[in-house]
This record gives C-alpha cells, structure tokens and sequence, in this order.
C-alpha cells in the first residue's frame, strides 16, 4: 500500500521539524542577555547570528579561528542612546581555539591557561567557559563602565550554564610558564611579529628590567620548522648556530634582537631582548623546556 497524503504530509512535517529542531539547538543566540536581565538596558534590534563562512561577512578576522557560531547583540540604555555596548557570544570548535581568542583580548596581564577564565578591561571584557566565549565591548566612557561590563557577562555566563568542556587546551601551553605568570597567549594564525608561524603560543617573561616576548610552535615535520628557519635568514637573519639546533638572530630597529631558532620539528626564540646574550640565554632555556615536554 502506498502512503497517502496525510502520513506523507506527516514524514515531510517531522523532517522539517527535526531541521528546525537542530537548528536551535545549534544557535547560541539564546545566551544572549534578556531585556529583562539588565535594568534599564534594552536592545536595539534582534540577534545576528553568523556561522560557517558567513562569518566573514560580520568579521574577516574572525574567520577561520575555530568559531563556529556566534550571536550578536547591541544594547543602548533608555534614557541615552549613545551609551551602547555590544555583546558577542560564541562557540568554538575546540576548547583550545576559544582559549585562543581569550589570550588574545587578556594578553599581557596574568591569567591562567584553564578553561574558565575572565578578564575585565576598561571598555571590554571577555569571559572563557569551555568551547563559549561572551565578550562585550564599548566606546562609550562611562564611569559605570565596569559594572555594566560585568553585568554583560554575568548575564549571558547564565544561560551558558554548566553544560561545557573543561579539558584543558593543551599541555604545549605549560611549556611557557614562568615565575612572572603573564598568560600564556595561543593564535591559530601568525601574529605581527612572528610572520608565517600560525599555531604559536607566545608570552612575556621578566629577565632583570627588560620584558622579553617569547614563542614556540610545533610544526608537522622538520621540513616545515626548517622553511620557517629560512624565511628569517632571507630577511636578514644571521645564522649564530647550525647542526642538530639552528639558531639565527638580528637587530631591530628599536636596538633590540630577535632569535629564531629551531630543533627537530620545534620552532621557537624570543624578540626584544635587550641583548644578545640575553637572547642566547633564553632560546636555550627554551631548548630545555623542549627537551622536557612530555605529553601525556
């Protein structure tokens, strides 16, 4: 017998239903705050929520971080229009991608490499639970900006609930820390100073007065580490070392070196050291800590 109209009908309905159903399940937009979390705040319109590549298209440096969706919202107090803040919650691939762009936002003050984290700015503020990040910002100066900024998160922090990841985002971070505890800073994609190495993680560590950036990178094979190697002495490196360990370094043109240096498929060094010793020094503290890496 073949199916009539009506439970055709149905299989069409509960299929859609079921498209609808993962739909929602899969938006994030629902962790936004509520007109009704925030006294005297309302939003300005309802929640844009991007995914995939459309990404993109609200943020071309948001793209191909490790988002996979994200809502956002901009509220405006009643009684003062200009005073608005924006509110951006996402969710990330992997917990070490939603880690990622916390360091970013938090680089340069202490905090830990654990899988919940806040920090608090003056016109930003950005909170880590796992795979979701809420972030809001404002350009407003506002002398209440702290309070409302911490109201933001906490609301959205809410509906997040308790139902996240908390595997670590990975061990390589430990290889960085130091007595100073500055966070430990991860990027999918290279950073400004480090040209051509994506997947770094990169600090700061006190030796004597002078604030030193650090950095490592594992790489896919020694091939690769070694291409990264010959890029800098194309730009002007000077090769220092040279076997089973390439080390290479230069001057800035603030005064300062840079050193690269690489070991199998491990690519690390430092830039502002304040000099060359120093900078020796501290690729081979590197070296060590390399060396000791053990992954579970």
């Amino acid at each position: 017998m073949k199916p009539g109209p009506l439970i055709l009908a149905f299989v069409v309905l509960f299929t859609t239903s079921c498209a609808l159903f993962r739909s929602e399940i899969g938006s994030v937009s629902d962790m936004l705050p509520r007109d009704t979390d925030l006294s005297g705040w309302m939003r300005t319109s309802d929640p844009a929520e991007y995914s995939g590549t459309g990404i993109r298209n609200y943020r071309e440096d948001y793209h191909r971080t490790g988002i996979e969706r994200i809502s956002i919202c901009i509220y405006k107090t009643i009684d003062d229009e200009k005073n608005s803040y924006t509110v951006e919650l996402m969710k990330f691939n992997n917990t070490l991608n939603s880690y990622g762009f916390f360091s970013r936002i938090a680089g340069g003050t202490e905090f830990s490499s654990d899988t919940e984290n806040e920090f608090y700015g003056t016109h930003k503020a950005v909170a880590l639970r796992g795979e979701y990040i809420v972030y809001t910002f404002t350009e407003s100066d506002n002398e209440d900006s702290d309070a409302v900024l911490r109201s933001f998160i906490r609301a959205s922090l809410k509906y997040i609930g308790t139902a996240y990841t908390r595997d670590n985002p990975d061990e390589r971070i430990n290889i960085l820390k130091y007595r100073d505890n500055y966070g430990i800073i991860y990027s999918i994609n290279p950073v400004a100073e480090q040209e051509g190495i994506d997947s770094i993680y990169y600090t700061q560590w006190r030796h004597n007065k002078a604030l030193i950036k650090v950095f490592i990178s594992e790489r896919v094979s020694f091939t690769d580490s070694y291409r990264l190697f010959n890029e800098r002495i194309k730009k002007g490196y000077i090769i220092a070392e040279s076997g089973t360990i390439y080390k290479a370094f230069r001057r800035n043109i603030d005064g300062t070196f840079s050193f690269i240096s690489i070991n199998d498929k491990w690519v690390y060094g430092c830039w502002s050291s304040p000099d060359i010793e120093t900078g020796k020094k501290i690729t081979e503290e590197l070296r060590l800590r390399i060396s000791d890496y053990n992954p579970r």
